[in-house]
């Protein structure tokens, strides 16, 4: 893993590491500050340990200079290189690397056609109907965030902030993919969403 030195890079590098040790895989990983400008030293050491996969834990220019710089020495797409999330769907991906960033994996959480709640089927034609293209994940996700918002406003019948939380954590609400509820395991799941679907 090469992962950025924010809590995003770091928690995601500690939860594979240890779902990694679990499976008893072996995994090696190096922390980069997020405004790092040339990645070739490490990504030449990254190399070296001749990796069957490499995990791509930076967002926005960081990684998309990763996957430039592993192609540059010829580390990517020799191995194979996981994108965190769905970032390679983005036009700045591959205005930022061109035919360099062919072959990249990664994990979709919307593609068209899914199957979604009645609140998805009625933003999707919003959506195309305003910017001529099919939603991303991002722009479903903000339109998730503020309808589950909304949805525990109503249940806490307040705005202020510590009502809405505790709202937050005791309700269950629905969005564009299903039913989410917040839970409070400890490490890297805090308050993340649970989905039901």
């Amino acid at each position: 893993m090469v992962a950025e030195d924010t809590d995003y890079g770091t928690g995601f590098e500690t939860a594979v590491k240890n779902a990694a040790k679990d499976a008893g895989l072996e995994v090696k990983s190096i922390i980069f500050p997020r405004t790092i400008t040339d990645m070739t030293p490490m990504l030449l050491e990254t190399k070296a340990w001749t990796p069957d996969l490499v995990i791509n834990l930076g967002v926005g220019p960081p990684a998309y200079l990763m996957v430039k710089q592993a192609n540059d020495i010829g580390l990517f797409p020799k191995t194979k290189m996981l994108a965190s999330f769905d970032w390679p769907i983005r036009p700045e991906y591959w205005d930022a690397v061109g035919a360099n960033g062919v072959y990249i994996l990664y994990t979709a959480y919307y593609k068209p056609g899914m199957l979604m709640t009645k609140l998805g089927d009625w933003v999707i034609p919003k959506y195309k109907q305003l910017y001529n293209e099919d939603p991303t994940f991002y722009a479903l996700n903000a339109y998730g965030q503020v309808l589950v918002i909304a949805q525990a406003l109503n249940l806490a019948k307040s705005d202020n902030p510590k009502d809405l939380q505790k709202a937050l954590v005791s309700g269950k609400f629905m969005d564009w993919s299903g039913e989410v509820k917040f839970e409070e395991p400890a490490g890297v799941k805090w308050h993340n969403v649970s989905r039901r679907t």
